[in-house]
């Protein structure tokens, strides 16, 4: 049973249990870990935003921040109920404060916010946004999302993909719509974009539980469209796509196994990699993703379970760097109804080109990312 089937019933369950669970606990969205000096020798703890952000995604603006954007979820009465897309940022990679949602609920957003989720889709009753992507194009900011419909069943043959547009990370973001349903390109559970420029071209992949799917984008007015027919580039298997290019490599990270239902899932991240944007796309041996699996990048251990969805960020020392979320074992499994998924960094090694972990899994604490003064101010 993969993600998205997982977190309805979960959060069925844990609706009852996530008040008696959190009520004796400090409430509030935050960011953790501390650090003073940006050249890489202090130390910081994971996780580095709590007590949910899941599926991040991220991206730097000229001016040195960072802005990572999350799947929306209940943060409870104290932190302003229910996100629909959050933002957060920060200098350092460590230290991140809230700046608002992408779609804000209004003041009153304990229950579910269905004001404040897009209108466009025509496949149901749309209630959730999930796996935001950020990318920069054309002089504007683009926030490509999952838009769910789960009610009273979820609907995976027509789950889509939407597109917001802002001038600015910190918005306000204006709703551009429909970039594609999956019963009209044959990809059921249409979700998790992910968008790759390449040499001006932009290509999305998405999908889940029916195959990892690449595909062209185009501009259609204010918003985007498709051109061309998908190609798969992994198999079902996987979910969660997110690809960088480096040194003429295009590496596909990729989540697998169950994600929504507590710490002892089976979440873990992999990753193969190819010469081309369309594949194939290989792990270390030579296979496919579209029939094996990918080479292990992060797997559990004792303080963190299920680890995945991640994207990838740079410091100023050009070290990259796995954003994930995961559960921290030391803490209730959800929290509001919702799976509690922290926000974990930690750098990527580079073993033989390909990208892992330190022993492929999640550390405690880890030696800061370098940011130099200038970007600090």
């Amino acid at each position: 049973m993969k993600r998205r089937r997982l977190l309805q019933s979960a959060t069925v369950v844990a609706t009852g249990l996530s008040s008696v669970a959190i009520g004796s606990q400090e409430s509030a969205a935050r960011s953790r870990s501390k650090t003073d000096e940006g050249d890489g020798n202090d130390q910081f703890q994971n996780p580095v935003f709590e007590p949910i952000f899941a599926d991040p995604s991220a991206i730097r603006t000229d001016d040195g921040w960072y802005y990572a954007f999350g799947t929306m979820d209940n943060w409870g009465p104290d932190d302003g109920g229910w996100h629909v897309l959050p933002i957060i940022r920060s200098k350092d990679l460590v230290n991140w404060e809230f700046v608002g949602d992408v779609f804000p609920s209004g003041d009153d957003a304990e229950e579910l916010p269905l004001g404040a989720v897009p209108d466009w889709y025509d496949g149901g009753d749309a209630e959730f946004v999930w796996a935001p992507d950020v990318s920069y194009h054309d002089g504007e900011y683009h926030l490509f999302y999952s838009l769910v419909d789960s009610s009273p069943d979820y609907n995976w043959e027509n789950q889509s993909i939407g597109v917001a547009t802002a001038d600015g990370p910190a918005g306000p973001w204006e709703d551009r719509g429909e970039v594609l349903q999956g019963s009209d390109v044959g990809v059921g559970n249409s979700i998790d974009p992910d968008v790759t420029d390449v040499d001006g071209t932009p290509y999305l992949a998405w999908g889940s539980f029916d195959g990892i799917y690449l595909v062209e984008l185009v501009r259609d007015g204010d918003s985007w469209t498709y051109t061309g027919d998908p190609t798969q580039i992994a198999s079902d298997r996987f979910e969660a796509a997110y690809i960088i290019e480096r040194k003429g490599w295009y590496y596909l990270f990729v989540s697998s196994g169950e994600c929504c239902g507590g710490p002892d899932d089976t979440y873990q991240v992999e990753v193969g990699r190819s010469r081309s944007i369309d594949g194939p796309y290989v792990n270390e041996h030579g296979e496919k993703l579209t029939e094996a699996p990918g080479s292990l990048v992060v797997d559990d251990n004792e303080v963190f379970g299920a680890p995945g969805h991640n994207s990838v960020v740079t410091d100023d020392a050009g070290q990259d760097w796995l954003l994930y979320h995961a559960y921290d074992r030391d803490e209730p499994g959800f929290v509001y109804g919702v799976p509690r998924r922290p926000m974990l960094l930690d750098p990527i090694q580079w073993r033989g080109s390909w990208p892992q972990l330190l022993k492929k899994e999640p550390s405690t604490s880890q030696r800061e990312p370098v940011i130099h003064a200038r970007n600090r101010s």
